[in-house]
């Protein structure tokens, strides 16, 4: 099916669903940088009362949730710039049109795994609410409030993941294999050097 003026709105919703996707992304990503700085300070400065037999009461507890929320929220932003590992042996060797096949494989596998992994999710969540679940620590947090937000950065993956697959699935229906490779295709050797020697000159 070749690119016709009828699929162009599509086109352009989907681009700019991945433009929104984009920035909130890098500005998820900047939070948890913040988040982190503080999480880091608040263990030295665990660490510091511990030297003079004293304790915040909590700052294990509160790192591991900042840990996996960082996580959870991180994924979009390392989906997007794709910095996920994938396996480039066949993929670097084969034609355009071969690529654009493998590129539909793989996003349309990563939404099913994130299918999968949300309904795992859910379940977990909605049992915690269910129980009204606790952690067995001082603090006693209600583990919904940490398991919120940590959801809903794989939520927000989840987002990203299927309008890339609606894109890269249209740019294959249509014959784009060009926006395909720009918005999901793996980057070359050449592509990750350039981009190295860019971020060491700015």
């Amino acid at each position: 099916m070749a690119r016709t003026a009828s699929t162009a709105p599509l086109v352009r919703t989907l681009d700019c669903l991945l433009g929104i996707s984009t920035r909130i992304s890098r500005a998820g990503v900047w939070a948890c940088g913040a988040l982190l700085f503080a999480a880091v300070a608040m263990i030295v400065i665990e660490i510091v009362l511990r030297a003079f037999g004293s304790s915040l009461h909590g700052a294990h507890e509160l790192s591991g949730y900042v840990l996996a929320i960082v996580t959870s929220w991180g994924l979009a932003w390392a989906l997007i710039e794709k910095a996920h590992i994938r396996i480039d042996v066949i993929y670097m060797r084969v034609g355009p049109r071969l690529r654009t096949v493998l590129d539909l494989i793989a996003i349309l596998m990563m939404a099913l795994f994130v299918v999968v992994l949300l309904s795992q999710v859910w379940e977990l969540v909605a049992g915690t609410l269910k129980r009204g679940s606790t952690a067995n620590t001082p603090l006693q947090t209600p583990l919904w409030i940490p398991q919120m937000l940590w959801m809903a950065g794989l939520v927000w993956f989840a987002f990203t993941v299927f309008v890339l697959a609606a894109r890269t699935l249209l740019g294959a229906l249509t014959g784009d294999r060009d926006a395909v490779a720009r918005v999901w295709g793996n980057r070359s050797i050449e592509d990750e050097i350039a981009e190295n020697d860019h971020s060491t000159r700015g």
